[in-house]
C-alpha cells in the first residue's frame, strides 16, 4: 500500500509544474526545438530508473515516478504541438489518434518484450530489471534521429522552393533555431497599425 501511494500521489502532485515549465519553454523556444531538447533529458530521466539497483530505498520510488511522467511530457506536449500543426485540414482528430495508438502499440510490444525476457534476464543475473530502465533510456534517445532529419529536410524544403531572399533568410534562422515553430496561423493585426490609402 505504501508503494503505491509512492508511484501515485507525489509524481501527480509534482507534474503540474512540470508541465508548466514545458508549456511555458514551447512558447518562448518553439515545440521543434524543444522536442529535441527534452528528448536526450527524457531518455535520461527513464534510464534514471536503474538507480534503484543502486539505492533500493522507499524515498526513491516518487523521485523515479515524477522523473517517468516529465519524461512522458516530450510526447504530450511538444509532439503532439508539431503533429497538430502538420496535419492535413480536416484530419487533426485521425492525426492524434493514430499517435495514440501507436502508443499503446508500442508499451503493449514492450510489455512483452519485458514478460519474455525477465525469465531468461533472472536465470544469468541477479535482480535484472534494472537493464530494462536503461535499455528504455537508449531507445528514447534513439528518438532523436528523426527529429533530427525532420529538422534538416524542412529547412532544405523551404529553401529548394523559395528562391526569394526573404524566405532563405527565414530557412537560415530556423537552421540556426531562431524561428519558433510554435507559433501556428496567421500573425495577429497589429493594434497601432494603420491602413494607408493612396
Amino acid at each position: 500500500q505504501l508503494v503505491s501511494v509512492l508511484t501515485t500521489l507525489p509524481p501527480e502532485l509534482g507534474i503540474v509544474p512540470c508541465a508548466m515549465v514545458v508549456a511555458f519553454l514551447a512558447k518562448r523556444l518553439g515545440s521543434l526545438r524543444l522536442l529535441q531538447g527534452m528528448i536526450p533529458i527524457a531518455a535520461c530521466m527513464t534510464a534514471f530508473g536503474a538507480v534503484m539497483r543502486l539505492v533500493p530505498q522507499y524515498w526513491m520510488v516518487p523521485i523515479l515516478c515524477l522523473g517517468f511522467n516529465c519524461a512522458s511530457l516530450v510526447a504530450n506536449v511538444p509532439l503532439k504541438h508539431l503533429m497538430v500543426a502538420a496535419a492535413p485540414e480536416g484530419r487533426v482528430g485521425e492525426t492524434i489518434a493514430t499517435l495514440g495508438m501507436l502508443n499503446q502499440a508500442f508499451g503493449f510490444t514492450a510489455n512483452l518484450v519485458v514478460a519474455a525476457s525477465t525469465p531468461i534476464l533472472y536465470a544469468h543475473i541477479k535482480k535484472p530489471l534494472w537493464i530494462a530502465y536503461l535499455v528504455a533510456g537508449f531507445l528514447t534517445l534513439l528518438g532523436g534521429i528523426p527529429v533530427r532529419r525532420l529538422a534538416a529536410d524542412d529547412v532544405r524544403r523551404i529553401v529548394a522552393s523559395s528562391p526569394d531572399d526573404s524566405y532563405n533568410t527565414t530557412a537560415s534562422q530556423e537552421r540556426e533555431g531562431a524561428v519558433s515553430i510554435s507559433h501556428v496561423g496567421p500573425e495577429a493585426p497589429d493594434d497601432n497599425g494603420t491602413i494607408a490609402c493612396v
